[in-house]
């Protein structure tokens, strides 16, 4: 457990995605509200934050927990233990079942359950497969079954069901994330689908389990950090990804892409990505330097 702490909030700049997030966990967790349609709710109705930057992304989780003055309980993929039959936690030097750590936030509510890397914790199953019918391209590092880390991780936030425990799930995925895509209220359809397609179990984040997502991290990290160089490549390579179906191999930098294309337009770099079929750092590398000789 992380005591709730003061800290720096980075989406001060989006104020309707972040009111709307401090309202969310407050009034429909916090205080156990029922549901619009006036029944009782049944599950834990969270957010989902998704940003390239993870300082950021933790940065805001305790934010809102010293807004709320909430401790906060964080999970993580180096949390994950396994043994033959059940997944277990490790938590203060201790190895806890799903069960044990559901008890141990029932006692501790009013507080906030983080889970660190929803595309580890929470990978596709194969029921999601068949959902989008397109194949789950996780980065996950942990030696586990699918099947069996997404359903110890679904158990633990059913089991902290209606209680006073705020649930808030982060991820660095999808890389790549149209812009203009995302509302005010931090919300992106297009984004939702991409995160749900390939990433995280559509199950584990559904609609009673993970009520709100905010893809505003992405909008910040533009605004901050893009060149307009930077802002072509990507949107290069969100129309390959989206529209011509292209697949990224490895990690593609930015940064070094921005400096091998000094010597080029934006619309010859536009042109040139639309060429690369194979989207490699090596191979987009290649066309730019074919391209100046």
């Amino acid at each position: 457990m992380s005591s709730s702490i003061q800290a720096i909030n980075p989406l001060a700049s989006f104020p309707k995605a972040n009111q709307l997030v401090l309202d969310h966990i407050n009034n429909r967790i916090l205080n156990d509200s029922s549901s619009d349609i006036g029944h009782a709710r049944r599950e834990s109705e969270g957010v989902l934050i998704s940003g390239p930057n993870q300082a950021e992304l933790n940065s805001y989780v305790n934010w809102v927990a010293s807004q709320l003055t909430l401790p906060i309980y964080e999970f993580n993929q180096e949390s994950v233990l396994d043994n033959d039959t059940n997944l277990l936690l490790a938590h203060d030097d201790k190895e806890l079942s799903i069960s044990e750590v559901v008890s141990l936030l029932q006692a501790s509510a009013p507080c906030l359950l983080y889970l660190n890397g929803a595309e580890q914790l929470l990978p596709p199953r194969e029921i999601d497969k068949h959902i989008y019918r397109m194949k789950p391209t996780t980065n996950k590092t942990i030696n586990l079954d699918d099947e069996k880390l997404s359903a110890g991780f679904r158990g633990l936030i059913n089991g902290i069901g209606t209680s006073k425990v705020a649930l808030f799930a982060s991820t660095n995925m999808p890389k790549y994330v149209n812009h203009s895509s995302i509302e005010d209220d931090g919300s992106s359809s297009e984004a939702n689908y991409n995160l749900h397609s390939h990433y995280v179990s559509s199950g584990g984040t559904r609609i009673g389990r993970i009520n709100h997502s905010v893809y505003s991290f992405h909008k910040l990290h533009e605004e901050s950090v893009f060149s307009k160089r930077k802002k072509v490549i990507n949107s290069a390579l969100i129309i390959g990804l989206s529209i011509e179906d292209k697949k990224i191999s490895g990690t593609v930098d930015l940064e070094e892409l921005e400096l091998k294309s000094t010597n080029l337009s934006d619309r010859e770099v536009m042109q040139i990505l639309q060429r690369v079929e194979n989207l490699t750092q090596e191979n987009i590398i290649a066309a730019f330097e074919g391209a100046k000789s």
